[in-house]
């Protein structure tokens, strides 16, 4: 659950102010159909929206999240990133099940915990929303998302538990099986990986990625080294967007919402 300072960095004074077109002088202003969300301490606005749609606080969306996961009596780690100066929120809360998946007792220990990623925001693109994922050895990856009909808003909370209460049953025997199978299997194109890293990190960078890529028998060891050196080098988006290609160059076999 959140700790108080972390409470307070979401505690963002946002409110929401219609929009008026005024096209003449002599002429009457008229609504636009559209709100703005304006920033008041920070006097800036964060995003515009359809009149009607609706939208959470990062609290409120918090709070959702929280309150479900208490009644499931499931204790949590949580990490927040927020983003364009508060705009947007990315909320991992981590399970505190740890699954040992480490296929030879000689090997670094391999150890999976669930998470549920909460994502809101103010920009008129992200709305509340959730997203399941995982943690292996402390890098976290998001996998797969509710369809977008169910990230319009968080009511009936009924919902959005249920989709919990399964990801965290049976949903993630099938993924810790899932992953050990490709420990193992050489599915995906070395150059694929590299002309991919190419676009978005340094010539330096790329030697490491090309010493791991080439020594590493193991299809998880390289996917979470790449997304740990891409989230090092250029941030918590743009390795939420490597997620998306690296899970096609590695074939896994899950469904993602690709925002």
């Amino acid at each position: 659950m959140l700790t108080q300072d972390q409470r307070q960095s979401l505690d963002v004074p946002v409110i929401k102010r219609p929009l008026w077109l005024h096209l003449d002088d002599n002429a009457p202003r008229t609504k636009s159909g559209f709100s703005a969300f304006y920033n008041k301490e920070k006097k800036k606005i964060l995003g515009i929206v359809p009149d009607g749609a609706q939208y959470l606080s990062h609290l409120e969306a918090i709070d959702t999240i929280e309150l479900i996961l208490k009644e499931l009596d499931e204790s949590t780690e949580t990490s927040l990133h927020l983003l364009k100066g508060g705009t947007l929120l990315y909320a991992h809360f981590k399970i505190k099940k740890e699954m040992d998946i480490t296929p030879d007792e000689t090997e670094e220990a391999f150890i999976l915990s669930p998470e549920i990623i909460l994502h809101n925001g103010f920009d008129g693109f992200t709305g509340a929303g959730m997203e399941f994922g995982i943690s292996i050895n402390d890098m976290h990856c998001r996998i797969q998302s509710l369809p977008q009909r169910e990230m319009a808003a968080f009511y009936p909370i009924s919902n959005v538990k249920s989709h919990i209460q399964a990801f965290l049953g049976g949903g993630m025997d099938k993924i810790c099986n899932h992953i050990i199978s490709l420990q193992d299997i050489d599915q995906w194109n070395t150059d694929e990986v590299v002309d991919f890293c190419k676009k978005i990190l340094s010539n330096k960078d790329l030697k490491d990625i090309y010493e791991v890529v080439n020594a590493s028998s193991r299809n998880w060891n390289i996917f979470i080294f790449l997304l740990e050196k891409i989230e090092k080098k250029r941030g918590y988006r743009a390795k939420r967007e490597a997620e998306i290609a690296l899970s096609k160059i590695f074939k896994l076999k899950w469904s993602m919402s690709y925002r």
